[in-house]
């Protein structure tokens, strides 16, 4: 599993590059799959930040749920950082 997840990373983190040589940028390489609720920014050269922001308008769910990856595929070791928000307080524990 681990050494599939490496070679996952390592084929990203080359296709990236690649990708920079041939002017494209790694939000360029993204954007195309991103959810339309998604942005793409890009900090550095070869890492990318991507937020979303869903809204819930149910009556059991009211909420906005964000969400925000920090991706740095090509850092040693690659690092991928995940927030998550909602607007609303809610009164239950996730173990």
């Amino acid at each position: 599993m681990v050494a599939a997840t490496m070679k996952s990373v390592s084929i990203l983190c080359l296709l990236l590059a690649a990708s920079a040589t041939a002017s494209k940028s790694a939000c360029d390489v993204v954007r195309p799959d991103l959810p339309k609720e998604c942005k793409c920014s890009e900090p550095g050269a070869l890492s990318f930040v991507l937020e979303c922001d869903v809204v819930f308008n149910d009556k059991f769910f009211n909420d906005t749920i964000g969400i925000k990856a920090d991706v740095e595929p090509c850092k040693d070791p690659a690092d991928i950082s995940l927030d998550i928000t909602g607007t609303n307080r809610h009164d239950r524990e996730i173990p």
